[in-house]
């Protein structure tokens, strides 16, 4: 059986596992959507600032070319070409450009280097903007020249107002891969570009540039790449947004922006763990603070538990100890609490209980007494409850058997006085019948004697019945005085039978005398001390 203070602990703990286990969890929610919207926030307000950042630097590239197309080595169709290519060579050197290129107003350009190389540019998007007035800047392209990646920077050339050609400059396309890895984020963090179609035209990974990984593409072959594939549609809607995908098996989430003026938009992407890195460390806080909580909440348990039990325990022993009959026990609990109440209210029924014990000594003294024969005993104690009732119950049985014994005793009085008489008639009876015993034994001595007679007579007849006749008429009277003699037998035994019915009545009175004795024999035996009298009438 478990122990108070053993589930005490056990309750206590469980119960306090349970809430930390559920504040942390519900913490660790809250930490890791707050982690992932700040990731999600942060990520969009980098990929929008990048965006700036690009978009002006493209700006600037922009008004670089237009600032050449407008300078008079340029614009003049008077300079020689040898000027022209000098001062592109210069300036391309100087900026960073591979090459320039000047097309007249059909298309046509010559590369303004030594090598004078001709290309038609008439079908390129940059030209056909430039040629109608406006600055442009071309997708990454790869040159018709060496199918390098190219970015080209064009702006119409004017003169008198006119415009009369277009200049171009033709920047390395792997450059924006260079601008797009600055753009980073955390440890796992990496910025990319893709244009309106959705190919990538910048990566840390130039490899996909050159390929022209397209990942809308990419996604109808490979269902792994979905997520990928559908945030990458979004993106060429041109809005800023934020979203997550998994690639390589590996979560990850996004934010991305379009480059204004410009068929880019750049994406930031981190992988998802970084992000709730934080969320990690803080589990692995909690759940050691959850430990530290529990090992210090089953502390406390077990000696607040303790400090609950030792009294139980106590107050159970005592319980015990009066369940076994001893009630001299003593119960020390201090406590102001239910505990104490509980231990004031075992005092008191300890103190019932020595109370009921008096009691119970009492009436067994008295029924001890009343075994012995002792009907003169009386309760003293004052009884409460139940053995109030036993008390009464038991006073009105005392004064029953009181009652009882006395009519007893006057009944045996009065059985003495009859016992007397009948003794007295019994024993004139019994003179009588000795001396009828004594007539009777005579009667038959003189009967016996009588029957020797006859027989003599029966003889002598026998002898002298050859003098019969002559004593006829003495036998006639012998025969009289035999009728007479016969008719005295009849008396005799007439009288014999009332003396039979005598004898018997006078048995029936002394087997009745017998069994009165006995009765008082046997009451006497009851009543103990006080049916002597009794045993001396038996």
């Amino acid at each position: 059986m478990k122990s108070i203070k053993l589930r005490l602990i056990s309750i206590f703990t469980l119960v306090i596992l349970v809430v930390t286990a559920a504040i942390g969890g519900i913490t660790l929610s809250i930490v890791s959507k707050n982690s992932l919207k700040d990731a999600y926030g942060a990520l969009e307000l980098t990929v929008q600032t990048e965006a700036k950042y690009i978009a002006s630097k493209i700006s600037a590239e922009l008004k670089y070319v237009d600032a050449l197309a407008q300078n008079s080595i340029i614009a003049d169709e008077s300079v020689p070409i040898e000027q022209k290519i000098a001062f592109c060579e210069k300036e391309a050197e100087r900026s960073g450009y591979v090459q320039f290129g000047l097309a007249d107003k059909s298309g046509k350009a010559t590369i303004l280097n030594k090598s004078k190389e001709k290309n038609d540019v008439s079908d390129r998007e940059f030209f056909q903007k430039a040629i109608n007035g406006e600055m442009a800047s071309s997708d990454v392209i790869f040159s018709k020249l060496d199918g390098k990646p190219t970015i080209v920077f064009a702006a119409p050339v004017r003169a008198d107002g006119k415009i009369t050609g277009v200049l171009y400059g033709r920047m390395d396309g792997l450059e924006l891969s260079e601008m797009s890895k600055q753009v980073t984020y955390k440890n796992t963090g990496y910025g990319y570009i893709i244009n309106n179609e959705g190919a990538t035209v910048a990566h840390r990974n130039t490899d996909l540039v050159l390929m022209q990984d397209n990942d809308i593409e990419n996604a109808k072959t490979d269902a792994a790449l979905k997520q990928l594939g559908d945030l990458t549609l979004k993106m060429t809607e041109r809005r800023l947004g934020s979203g997550e995908y998994t690639y390589n098996n590996v979560d990850k989430i996004m934010g991305y922006a379009p480059i204004e003026n410009t068929p880019w938009i750049i994406a930031l992407t981190v992988e998802k763990n970084e992000i709730l890195q934080d969320t990690a460390n803080l589990a692995k806080v909690l759940v050691t603070m959850c430990a530290a909580v529990l090992l210090i909440a089953a502390a406390v348990t077990y000696f607040i538990s303790g400090a609950i039990a030792k009294p139980i325990k106590r107050i159970t022993t005592v319980a015990q100890q009066i369940a076994d009959g001893n009630f001299d026990t003593e119960l020390l609990v201090e406590s102001k609490d239910e505990i104490g109440h509980l231990a004031k209210a075992f005092h008191l029924t300890i103190d019932k209980l020595l109370n009921y014990q008096g009691y119970i000594d009492e009436i067994s003294d008295a029924l001890l007494s009343v075994a012995h024969g002792d009907l003169t005993i009386e309760l003293r104690r004052e009884y409460t409850g139940q053995f109030r009732k036993i008390k009464d119950n038991l006073q009105a049985m005392l004064e029953n058997l009181n009652y009882t014994l006395m009519q007893i005793d006057s009944s045996a009085t009065q059985v003495d006085s009859g016992a007397g008489q009948v003794a007295n008639g019994a024993q004139a009876l019994s003179q009588g019948a000795t001396e009828q015993s004594s007539a009777i034994e005579e009667l038959s001595a003189s009967i016996a004697e009588l029957t020797d007679q006859v027989k003599q007579n029966a003889e002598h007849a026998n002898i002298v019945q050859s003098k019969a006749e002559i004593a006829g008429n003495v036998l006639k009277n012998s025969n009289e005085h035999m009728e007479d003699m016969v008719l005295a037998m009849d008396q005799i035994a007439l009288k014999s039978s009332e003396i039979s019915k005598i004898i018997k009545v006078i048995d029936d009175i002394a087997f009745q005398t017998n069994i009165l004795a006995l009765n008082a024999a046997v009451e006497a035996a009851r009543a103990g001390s006080a049916g002597k009298g009794f045993a001396v009438v038996a």
